[in-house]
């Protein structure tokens, strides 16, 4: 295994990462007082509640029409909740006082409709938010079939892969550009992928890890707003968006491998690092100073946390690389220049138009109709540093030691010379391990489990719970809960489940609760249980 890369990321302006969940109607508050929602257990709130305000509360919940979500939203309005608090935008305390206020069916289902608020991707078992792995690798995929496409000289694309009846017109072109895969076909021929064979892909060996908090970090729910690139009386036709967002400034750290395929894998060209940092350092770059002009243009006053990016001026393209990831980070972000059709709709039954750009650009906005552009601020900027691998601290106490391209082909050409007798990777885990066991007890069992690293999960594979003297003392149902509350990756987590499963077996003199927690368990390890 090559050695990974750490990674800090550094986010400069709101960043969505959609995981299909919402906020219910049944699990959050609006605080007036404090401008937050406040989200709550909804056990937990019904076991405060008075026997008549359960009887009551049920009675609503039983009607199961849409008119008695309103009512849920009234009656839990009326109550002092605590819970995990989240700031929101200005404008939707307002919002929610006409949410509260609807009548008529018709009202309520298109009100409801436009205050769906959109969660973030979240750890379950400790509420904070998290970056994904996959969104990390689509940011990295995306740049570098960029630059392979602009080495290859590819243009049109389409003009390539379909049959002259199927490129009559810009209509014709978008429709079978997507029916026959064009873009899929475009990818494969970029990074010679043989067919659909997975295994050729040299993106397979990219691995980089799910990224997590360095630090506090915190949410805010904001506005999504569709605005026009080019200033207009009329507005975008995008309708506006609710979704909570992790704040500009927010840090996480997480890791990147980049592996080197076996001989006889069929990846012909294998993933450089040096010509990946490259690809994201030109693709990023000049996609940021695209949307610096627009924001220009529309006088949003350039809201992207300036202090942030001034802070890696000196880095730029070699230690420090803009990325743009989740939500709304624009077509130009997700597409490869030179070979993108993007369809415009039309607007008064006019037909649609086919660009190679985008027309409209979303913001983050503290109002569903904000009055001005000035303040309003794109969506997915991060800082991506790459921190050294043994950190050293200069005079300032900063680190200092940072990897450069150079750098990284040096030390993997001393990696590459190894000899025998310098320990494998795995010793360090083992170690800690084996320590462990001499000393096994609860409390030694998390901290073991909180020194487990992203990289080291393939060597768990030698580590076995049941080699711990009694073991059923020290890795038992009861420490479920205990596992779910420790800050590590969910990669972590679901292995360290995996060999939990090993040595934890359901018994039929368990009672509900230690039932539930296995069923816990079961979700953290990836293993479906109906009983």
């Amino acid at each position: 295994m090559e050695k990974p890369i750490k990674v800090r990321l550094h986010i400069m302006s709101p960043v969505h990462i959609g995981c299909d969940d919402v906020y219910e109607p049944t699990s959050f508050t609006i605080d007036e007082r404090k401008k937050t929602l406040v989200e709550f257990d909804p056990m937990d709130f019904i076991k405060s509640l008075s026997k008549n305000e359960r009887e009551s509360f049920i009675k609503i919940c039983e009607k199961g029409d849409i008119s008695s979500v309103i009512e849920i939203y009234r009656f839990v309005s009326c109550k002092q909740i605590s819970g995990r608090e989240i700031e929101i935008a200005s404008g939707l305390l307002d919002h929610y006082h006409k949410v509260l206020n609807l009548r008529g069916e018709r009202d309520i289902k298109n009100g409801l409709n436009k205050f769906a608020i959109d969660r973030t991707a979240y750890n379950p078992h400790n509420n904070l938010p998290y970056i994904p792995g996959s969104s990390i690798k689509g940011a990295l995929r995306t740049a570098y079939l960029n630059v392979l496409a602009k080495e290859a000289q590819s243009a049109n694309c389409w003009e390539k892969y379909l049959h002259e009846r199927e490129l009559r017109t810009d209509m014709d072109k978008y429709k079978f550009i997507g029916k026959n895969k064009v873009a899929k076909r475009l990818e494969k021929d970029l990074l010679k992928i043989n067919g659909d064979d997975f295994a050729t892909d040299p993106f397979r060996m990219v691995k980089p890890s799910d990224f997590l908090p360095a630090g506090d970090v915190k949410t805010r729910i904001v506005y999504g707003v569709n605005k026009k690139k080019d200033p207009s009386s009329r507005d975008a036709q995008g309708p506006p968006q609710i979704m909570e967002t992790i704040k500009k400034g927010s840090v996480f750290e997480g890791i990147i491998n980049i592996q080197q395929p076996e001989t006889r894998a069929g990846i012909i060209e294998p993933v450089e690092l040096k010509r990946l940092l490259r690809a994201i350092h030109e693709v990023y770059q000049t996609i940021y100073d695209s949307d610096q002009d627009v924001a220009k243009k529309i006088g949003t006053n350039n809201a992207v946390d300036q202090k942030v990016y001034d802070r890696f001026k000196d880095d730029w393209g070699k230690t420090a690389f803009l990325l743009r990831i989740g939500r709304h980070s624009g077509a130009e972000a997700v597409t490869i220049e030179n070979n993108r059709l993007i369809m415009i709709i039309g607007k008064n039954k006019k037909p649609e138009k086919h660009l190679d750009h985008a027309t409209t650009i979303w913001l983050a906005s503290e109002s569903s109709k904000p009055n001005s552009n000035n303040g309003l601020v794109p969506f997915g900027w991060a800082v991506m540093e790459i921190l050294p691998f043994e950190p050293e601290k200069d005079e300032r106490g900063t680190h200092a030691g940072y990897e450069t391209f150079d750098d990284c082909t040096a030390q993997k050409q001393q990696r590459d010379g190894m000899d025998e007798n310098n320990p494998p990777e795995d010793d360090d885990l083992m170690a800690r391990f084996n320590k462990f066991k001499l000393q096994c007890n609860p409390e030694k069992f998390l901290s073991f489990i909180k020194s487990i690293k992203t990289e080291e999960i393939p060597f768990m594979e030698k580590i076995s719970l049941k080699d711990i003297k009694d073991v059923n003392s020290v890795v038992n149902i009861g420490i479920v809960e205990s596992i779910e509350k420790v800050e590590v990756s969910p990669d972590v987590l679901k292995a360290i489940a995996g060999k939990m499963l090993e040595v934890i077996k359901p018994h039929k003199k368990w009672d509900d609760k230690k039932h539930e927690k296995y069923k816990r368990l079961c979700l953290m390890a990836g293993v479906h249980k109906n009983n």
